[in-house]
């Protein structure tokens, strides 16, 4: 695996780097798609709603993104993953979820929460994460 580094990206950062972004957005797109269009994905970012994290190899390239949002329940507050999307899948689920927690404790993070493909089950429970829920969705008219 290329060596890599992870940051959240500031605003300014995201919309001129959008071109870039966007690419890697839509590898996951069977994934968000059903709850947003890309639209919606950068208002939220550039309202404050959502935050984006990103993987760069050394080439400055970018490899993944993971997308972020609080979540504020009566029982505490929740730092919900919710878009990760990458070139290539390699071993940047655990990698970018570990340097994240950190940020998310930081700034007050009670919980963590994951909505992902099946496959990352074993690799979230390697890290502590426990299967609490099944979501489904279904398209009214479908």
């Amino acid at each position: 695996m290329m060596k890599t580094t992870i940051a959240l990206m500031d605003r300014d950062t995201v919309v001129s780097q959008w071109g870039e972004i966007l690419p890697v957005l839509m590898t996951a797109e069977d994934y968000w798609g059903d709850f947003y269009s890309p639209a919606d994905i950068l208002h939220m970012i550039l309202s404050g709603s959502m935050h984006l994290f990103a993987i760069h190899a050394d080439d400055k390239s970018l490899r993944c993104i993971m997308i972020v949002q609080w979540l504020n329940y009566p029982q505490g507050k929740t730092l919900a993953f919710e878009i990760f999307a990458a070139l290539e899948l390699d071993d940047y689920v655990a990698k970018i979820i570990e340097a994240i927690e950190p940020w998310g404790l930081e700034n007050g993070a009670e919980r963590f929460q994951v909505s992902g493909r099946p496959a990352w089950k074993t690799l979230l429970v390697e890290h502590g994460y426990k299967l609490k829920a099944v979501t489904m969705s279904k398209i009214v008219g479908d």
